[in-house]
C-alpha cells in the first residue's frame, strides 16, 4: 500500500483534515376585529360552560431517550518508507467513552475490520474504522478516548461534547514517529509531561465517506464525498493554558510564522498544553470574519493527543 502514496512526510498531518466535525413562539397579525376575542372572554350560552384547549405542548410530552449511540470513524496516520507515509481509516482500535457517572470501560467498541485494505477504491461507503457505542446516557458530558494499537505511540482524546441523538465523531491516532519528524521540521520540542492539540476548522462532516480514486488516498473530485471537506482559512484560535501554537503553512511547511489557518489546510497545533481534566478543562475560541464556532471544552494528557474538529 505504500507505493501508492508517496509525499513529504511532514505534509501528513496536513491530511489529518482527512482531504487525502464541535423552543420558538409564534404570532398573528390583527386582521378582524375579532382576532383579540379569547375564548376564555366568550361568556357561554345558556350556562353551559366553555372547555378551552391547550396547545401548549409541555416538556414532560416531549419522549427523549434514556441513552443514545456515538458513532464515529478512526484514522491512522503514520510513516511509511522515506519521506512517505500512509494515511487509512484503522480497523481494531478501541474507543471507550469518559465522563462523570460512567465507569471506565463500561462503554467502548472496537472499530470495524471491513474493506480496511480496499477502502480507498470501492467507491461506495465502508466499514473500515467504524464505531458504534450504544448506551450512552443522554445529555451526559463525555470524551472519547481511542487507545493506539502500540504503547509505542500515543492514545488520541476527542474534545468534550453532549451525548445527544446523531452525534457522530472523526478521531486520528498518530505515531510518535511521525510526530517527532514534525517537531524536528519545526526545531521545536514537546514536554514528554504535557499533551499536544491537533486542530482542524472546517464546514461539512461526511459520516459515509467515499472514496474512488484507485490508486490513492486524496480526496475525490467532489469534497462532499470525504470524511471532512471545506476548510476554513484565516481562523484565529485562542485557549486557555496553550502558548505554543502552530498554524500549518501548506506552501512552505517549515514555517511557524503563519497567524491564522491555512486555506488549503486549515490545521493548528498546540504543543506542551499542561494536564487537564473533564472537571477543570480548557476552553479553545475560534474567532473568524464571516463563520460562528461555538467554543470547545477539551482535556489533555500527558503524552497523548487531544483532537478537536471544529465546525459553525
Amino acid at each position: 500500500m505504500t507505493a501508492r502514496r508517496t509525499r513529504l512526510l511532514i505534509m501528513a498531518f496536513a491530511v489529518v483534515a482527512l482531504s487525502a466535525r464541535c423552543g420558538g413562539g409564534g404570532g398573528g397579525n390583527d386582521t378582524d376585529a375579532d382576532a383579540d376575542v379569547q375564548v376564555d372572554d366568550v361568556p357561554p350560552a345558556d350556562g353551559d360552560a366553555v372547555d378551552t384547549v391547550d396547545d401548549t405542548l409541555d416538556a414532560a410530552d416531549v419522549e427523549v431517550p434514556e441513552t443514545v449511540t456515538v458513532s464515529g470513524q478512526v484514522w491512522a496516520y503514520s510513516v511509511a518508507v522515506g519521506t512517505s507515509y500512509s494515511a487509512d481509516p484503522i480497523g481494531n482500535v478501541q474507543v471507550t467513552v469518559l465522563g462523570d457517572g460512567i465507569t471506565p470501560g463500561d462503554l467502548t467498541a472496537n472499530t470495524l475490520t471491513a474493506n480496511c485494505d480496499d477502502w480507498w477504491d470501492l467507491g461506495e461507503p465502508f466499514d473500515c474504522g467504524q464505531f458504534a457505542i450504544e448506551g450512552v446516557p443522554t445529555g451526559a458530558e463525555i470524551m472519547l478516548e481511542v487507545s493506539a494499537p502500540s504503547t509505542d505511540n500515543p492514545d488520541t482524546i476527542s474534545g468534550i461534547f453532549v451525548a445527544e441523538p446523531g452525534v457522530h465523531r472523526i478521531l486520528v491516532l498518530v505515531t510518535q514517529e511521525l510526530i517527532d519528524a514534525m517537531l524536528t521540521t519545526w526545531s521545536m520540542t514537546q514536554d514528554a509531561g504535557d499533551g499536544m492539540v491537533v486542530g482542524l476548522i472546517a464546514q461539512n462532516l461526511n459520516p459515509d465517506p467515499v472514496y474512488d480514486t484507485g490508486t490513492t488516498d486524496a480526496c475525490p473530485d467532489d469534497p462532499s464525498d470525504c470524511a471532512v471537506s471545506g476548510f476554513i482559512g484565516e481562523a484565529t484560535v485562542a485557549c486557555t493554558g496553550c502558548d505554543d501554537i502552530v498554524y500549518f503553512d501548506s506552501a512552505d511547511y517549515t514555517n511557524t510564522d503563519r497567524t491564522s489557518t491555512d486555506p488549503a489546510q486549515s490545521l493548528f497545533f498546540i504543543l506542551n498544553v499542561p494536564p487537564s481534566d473533564m472537571s477543570t478543562p480548557n476552553t479553545i475560541s475560534v474567532t473568524h470574519a464571516t463563520y460562528t464556532i461555538a467554543d470547545v471544552d477539551f482535556a489533555v494528557e500527558a503524552g497523548n493527543i487531544t483532537y478537536l474538529l471544529l465546525m459553525p
